[in-house]
């Protein structure tokens, strides 16, 4: 608020909103928005939309697409609650998993390209592994992008032509991984556009 004095009253109401983080009312008053609605909304400065708004780009959009209740929840988890990390690192978290579901009874197979998805019935059965195996089953959860899932990995015939020309009008969002790096240089110049590059 000292840096920005124009925007003191809409830096208040953004931060007290994510503390209280109503989720009933924000999504009364934010559903279908745009961080970039919120942002236009409560600031005056370009500057203050900048300082607030570059660190929801970690979600991988920019405020213009970013859902304005995804944004609001980041800043809520990440920034004032603080965040977490599972100990012993991410993998150990997905071993946790792995080994309850091996527990009951599961099998868990590593390197296996799923080609297809197998319909019959309208009902998933199976599924095609790239080697031309299939593996039978009682549920399948896909955890991939609707255009691969519908586009690729199901048969055309086994959906409906309106549901797959809706599929084909989605544009993919932006895939991000993160990358920390010492250097002993300052490598903008070597630096693709399309990242969004933080120094420390």
């Amino acid at each position: 608020q000292e840096k920005l004095p124009n925007d003191k009253f809409g830096i208040q109401t953004f931060f007290n909103e994510i503390k209280q983080f109503d989720y009933n009312a924000l999504y009364a008053k934010y559903n279908g928005k745009t961080f970039k609605h919120v942002l236009d909304k409560l600031f005056i400065d370009d500057k203050t939309k900048m300082a607030i708004g570059l660190p929801a780009s970690t979600l991988g959009l920019s405020p213009d697409k970013l859902s304005a209740l995804a944004a609001l929840g980041y800043y809520k988890g990440s920034f004032l609650e603080g965040v977490y990390h599972v100990t012993g690192g991410a993998q150990a978290f997905s071993n946790a998993i792995g080994d309850c579901f091996k527990q009951y009874g599961g099998e868990i197979l590593f390197s296996k390209k799923v080609n297809k998805i197998i319909i019959n019935d309208n009902s998933g059965k199976a599924v095609k592994l790239e080697d031309g195996s299939e593996i039978y089953c009682k549920y399948i959860i896909a955890n991939c992008d609707a255009s691969q899932l519908f586009l690729s990995m199901i048969d055309s015939d086994k959906l409906d032509k309106s549901f797959i020309d809706r599929i084909k009008l989605l544009n993919p969002s932006v895939s991000n991984f993160v990358v920390y790096l010492g250097l002993n240089k300052i490598a903008e110049s070597s630096i693709p556009t399309c990242t969004n590059v933080w120094y420390y």
